[in-house]
C-alpha cells in the first residue's frame, strides 16, 4: 500500500508495509531478484518485500534508474546496490526505517586544537503547503488480494482515487466510474438506487473493500455517498477468485475510508440544484501516543427539496465508525455503517422513431421513490506470522431493507410523438441479510532466481432474503401523467411473480502463485466454486486463470490474459421444469502498459473478448419459464490513462470501443460503439492567482439501438455533456464551483431497453471544506 504527498518545497513519498521486521531479519541476507527500474519503484519494491519503511524526498528519486539487483543480500546492502553511483545515501532512522538522503560531501578532519562546536536543532517547515492531490494510483489489493503495483498485474485495472471524486464534485458512485472505460449504468427499468454498473455489455459484480461480490445487496456499495470513498477499482475481465460467482464482465469494488494515524479533520458542505443540501464530517488521526490505536469516523447528510422532474427530493444519511491497530505484526480494523438513502426513480421515457419521447412534465406521483436502509459490521486482520508468512481474514455482516414505490409507465401505443402508456402502481419491498469469511494464507519464498507469493484461501458467504410485492392502480393515457391516486390505497393485489424466498450459499477454495523473474511477472491462479440454496441444487466449476506481464522497458510492459468465471442461475427454470445449468464465462485480453513522465503518468491499451455462455431468456411462450440462448460475446478495444501531465495539471481520460455482434438471441447491441470520457484540473500560476484553478471536462458517446414493445429497433442519438469548474483552494479550506452539463443539453443513459433513461439538465454545485 502506498502513501504519498506532495508539497511546495518538500515533497516526501512514503512507502508502507504492514508488517514490521526485527531488526535481526534486516540483517538477515535473503534471495533478493530486483530488475532494472525506476528508483522509486525498485525502492517500493524492496519495501514491500523485505517488511520495512523506506522515505524518499520525490525530488531526490524522481528520475532516477535503479540498476538490477540479485543475490543473498541484507536491506541495506540491497539498498547500497540500489543507490550505487547515485550520489544518495540510505541512513537507518530505526530498525524498520531507512531514509534517503544526499550523501554528504566528505568530511575535513578538524585541527589538532579546533575545538568542538554544538549546533542547534533546526526544525524546517512549509507554511504555504498545500493539500495531497493526485489523480494517479500505483498499487491495488483487489486485483491479487496482495498489494501489488499496477504495472505488475496482466490485467486492465483501473482506480479511481478520491482526489478524482472530490475534484469532480461527483455525487454517486454510478459518477465515479463514469471515468473508466467499457463500464456503463443502466439504471433503464431500475428498481435500485445504485442501477446495474456493466462493464464490456455484461453485468458487473460489486465488492466492497476487496471482500466477495454483494450480488441482489449491491446497494449496499453503490448508493454510498461519495464522502465515504476512498477509491473506486475496475477490474475487467472474468476472475471467479476474487468475487466468487460472477460474470465475465468484471468487479467494480468501492474502497471505504479506514482508520489512519494521519490526522484528519474535515467538514464539507454543499448546495446545488433544486435545494439541494449537503453537510459531512470526516475525521481521523492516533489515540494513542504511539500511533498504534487509530480511528475514523465520516457522517453526512444530504437533503434536496427535488428533482429535476418533479419528484421528491433525495433523503441521505450515513455514519461510519471505524477503529484500528497496528503493533508488531498486527493489523487490525473494525468498523460498523449505518446508511439510509431515498431518492425519486430514474426519470424514464420510451423510444420513438424520431428519438425518445418527450419527457415535458412529472410522470408519476410527486412521492415515488426508491429506498434503501442498510446496516453492517465487519473486520479485516492481517497478521504477519514470519517475515515471509502472513495470514489475512476479513468478514462482514449485512442487513438491508429496501423498497420500490412508485407508478411505472408502459407503453401500448406509438402514434407519432404522443405514445400511450398505461401506469401500474408497485410496493414492492425486499429484506436481505448476508456473512461473508474469507480466510487466505500468503507465503513469500523464492526458487532459484524467480520470487514466489504464493495465496491459498477459502471464502464462504451465506445470504437470506425475501422479497414481497402488489401492484394496482392502473391508469391509462397519454405519456407523460401525474395524479394517480396514492399506493397504499390502490396497490392491494400480491404480485406472485415479484414474491420470493431465498436462503443461498457459496463457498470459493482459491489457489494463486505471482511470480517474478526479471523483467517477467505471471499471475496463475484456479477457484473451485460451488454454489447452492433452498430452492436449487448445488452447482459447481474450476475456474483457472492465467496472465502475464513482460517489462520492455522501464516505461512499458506488454501483458495477456485467458481467465474464466461461474455463476450459479437461482430460480431459473427451464421449459419442462428442469434448472438451469450454471452460466460460465471466457475473457482474453492483450494490452500495453505504460508508466511515463517519471511514474507521473500510467495508461493501458488493450485489446478483449468477452462470452458469456448458459445465458437464459424469458421464454414469451410459456411464462415463468426460460431457454437457454447462444449467449453474449463483446469485443472492443479500451484506452485509460491517468496522472499528473505538468505540475499542477492533472488528467484522466478513457476511451472506448464497443463491438458486440448479434446472435440469434440478441439481434442488436445495446451499446455505444464509441465513448469518451476526460477530466482535467489545472492550478493557475502567478502569484497573484495563487490558489486558484479550473478544470474541465467531457462525457460522449456515439449513438445506440433501442427497440419499442413490438420490437422495432430505435436509435438513440449520440451525445456529449460539457462540465466545468472553478475552485480555490487556501492553507485549511477550499471552495469549488462546478456546472455539469453546462450547455444544458436533453442528455440520455448509456443504455436502454424498451425504457430510455432521461438524464437531468444543467446542474450547479458550490462545495465548500474546512480543514480546522
Amino acid at each position: 500500500m502506498f502513501f504519498g504527498w506532495s508539497q511546495k518545497t518538500l515533497a516526501c513519498r512514503v512507502v508502507w508495509v504492514a508488517a514490521s521486521t526485527a531488526s535481526a531479519g534486516l540483517f538477515a541476507q535473503t534471495a533478493i531478484n530486483l530488475p532494472a527500474q525506476p528508483l522509486s519503484t525498485a525502492l517500493s519494491q524492496l519495501a514491500r518485500e523485505r517488511g520495512v519503511d523506506i522515505l524518499a524526498p520525490d525530488g531526490l528519486v524522481a528520475g532516477r534508474s535503479a540498476p538490477a539487483v540479485s543475490g543473498a543480500l541484507t536491506v541495506p546492502q540491497a539498498l547500497d546496490h540500489l543507490l550505487l553511483g547515485s550520489g544518495l545515501t540510505a541512513r537507518q532512522q530505526d530498525p524498520r526505517t531507512f531514509v534517503i538522503e544526499t550523501s554528504p560531501p566528505p568530511r575535513k578532519e578538524p585541527g589538532a586544537n579546533a575545538a568542538p562546536s554544538v549546533l542547534p536543532t533546526i526544525t524546517v517547515t512549509d507554511s504555504a503547503a498545500e493539500p495531497t492531490r493526485g489523480f494517479i494510483a500505483e498499487s491495488t489489493s483487489t486485483a491479487t488480494r496482495t498489494d501489488t503495483p499496477l504495472s505488475e498485474i496482466p490485467q486492465s485495472v483501473q482506480v479511481v482515487t478520491q482526489d478524482v471524486i472530490t475534484s469532480q464534485q461527483a455525487q454517486s458512485v454510478g459518477d465515479v466510474l463514469r471515468n473508466v472505460s467499457s463500464v456503463t449504468i443502466s439504471n433503464s427499468g431500475s428498481t435500485s438506487i445504485g442501477g446495474t454498473p456493466t462493464i464490456r455489455g455484461m453485468s458487473a459484480s460489486v465488492t466492497l473493500n476487496g471482500g466477495m461480490g454483494l450480488g441482489s445487496m449491491a446497494d449496499s456499495a453503490l448508493a454510498l455517498p461519495t464522502v465515504a470513498l476512498a477509491s473506486v477499482e475496475v477490474l475487467k475481465g472474468a476472475s471467479a477468485i476474487l468475487a466468487g460467482a460472477a460474470d465475465p464482465a468484471g468487479i467494480v469494488n468501492v474502497n471505504l475510508k479506514r482508520p489512519q494515524a494521519e490526522r484528519v479533520r474535515e467538514t464539507t458542505v454543499q448546495v446545488g440544484s433544486y435545494g439541494d443540501y449537503m453537510a459531512a464530517l470526516d475525521l481521523a488521526g492516533a489515540v494513542t501516543d504511539d500511533k498504534k490505536l487509530t480511528y475514523r469516523f465520516v457522517v453526512s447528510g444530504q437533503r434536496a427539496g427535488q428533482d429535476f422532474t418533479g419528484h421528491d427530493g433525495k433523503r441521505d444519511f450515513y455514519l461510519a465508525p471505524s477503529v484500528g491497530w497496528r503493533s508488531g505484526g498486527t493489523d487490525l480494523v473494525v468498523g460498523f455503517e449505518q446508511h439510509t438513502a431515498r431518492q425519486a426513480p430514474p426519470a424514464w421515457t420510451f423510444a420513438l422513431a424520431d428519438g425518445p419521447a418527450p419527457l415535458t412534465a412529472l410522470s408519476g406521483r410527486a412521492d415515488d421513490h426508491l429506498s434503501v436502509n442498510s446496516t453492517s459490521v465487519y473486520y479485516d486482520l492481517k497478521q504477519k506470522l514470519t517475515p515471509a508468512l502472513t495470514f489475512q481474514s476479513k468478514a462482514r455482516y449485512y442487513a438491508e431493507k429496501s423498497t420500490y414505490d412508485a407508478y411505472s409507465a408502459i407503453p401500448i401505443a406509438m402514434p407519432g410523438s404522443d405514445p400511450l402508456a398505461i401506469y401500474v402502481g408497485y410496493q414492492d419491498e425486499f429484506r436481505g441479510r448476508s456473512f461473508d469469511l474469507d480466510n487466505n494464507l500468503q507465503a513469500k519464498f523464492n526458487t532459484g532466481p524467480i520470487n514466489h507469493t504464493l495465496l491459498a484461501g477459502v471464502a464462504y458467504s451465506v445470504s437470506w432474503f425475501t422479497a414481497r410485492g402488489s401492484s394496482g392502480g392502473m391508469t391509462f393515457g397519454t405519456f407523460p401523467q401525474s395524479g394517480m391516486p396514492p399506493l397504499n390505497e390502490v396497490a392491494t393485489t400480491p404480485a406472485p411473480s415479484l414474491s420470493s424466498d431465498q436462503h443461498n450459499f457459496q463457498n470459493i477454495l482459491y489457489f494463486q502463485d505471482q511470480l517474478r523473474w526479471g523483467r517477467l511477472n505471471v499471475l496463475a491462479s484456479v477457484s473451485r466454486g460451488q454454489a447452492w440454496s433452498n430452492t436449487m441444487a448445488s452447482q459447481s466449476a474450476w475456474s483457472p486463470n492465467l496472465g502475464v506481464v513482460y517489462q520492455l522497458t522501464d516505461t512499458v510492459g506488454l501483458y495477456a490474459n485467458a481467465l474464466r468465471s461461474f455463476k450459479p442461475q437461482n430460480n431459473v427454470l427451464l421449459v419442462g421444469g428442469a434448472g438451469a445449468p450454471p452460466s460460465t464465462g471466457r475473457s482474453v485480453e492483450a494490452g500495453v502498459k505504460l508508466n511515463l513522465l517519471d511514474d507521473r503518468l500510467t495508461g493501458s491499451v488493450s485489446v478483449f473478448r468477452a462470452a458469456q455462455y448458459n445465458v437464459p431468456m424469458g421464454d414469451p411462450l410459456h411464462p415463468g419459464f426460460s431457454f437457454l440462448s447462444t449467449g453474449i460475446i463483446s469485443r472492443g478495444i479500451e484506452a485509460d490513462v491517468a496522472g499528473r501531465l505538468m505540475p499542477g495539471w492533472n488528467v484522466i481520460a478513457s476511451y472506448t470501443y464497443s463491438n458486440q455482434p448479434p446472435t440469434a438471441t440478441n439481434s442488436f447491441s445495446q451499446l455505444p460503439k464509441h465513448a469518451v470520457s476526460l477530466w482535467t484540473t489545472y492550478d493557475l500560476p502567478g502569484e497573484a492567482l495563487h490558489g486558484w484553478g479550473v478544470g474541465a471536462g467531457v462525457l460522449a458517446r456515439s449513438s445506440y439501438v433501442s427497440y419499442d414493445i413490438d420490437g422495432n429497433e430505435h436509435s438513440i442519438p449520440g451525445q456529449a455533456r460539457v462540465d466545468a469548474s472553478v475552485y480555490y483552494h487556501a492553507r485549511n479550506w477550499s471552495a469549488t464551483l462546478g456546472v455539469k452539463n453546462l450547455l444544458n443539453r436533453t442528455l440520455y443513459g448509456d443504455y436502454a431497453t424498451s425504457l430510455v433513461e432521461v438524464l437531468p439538465g444543467r446542474l450547479i454545485y458550490l462545495t465548500a471544506v474546512y480543514d480546522f
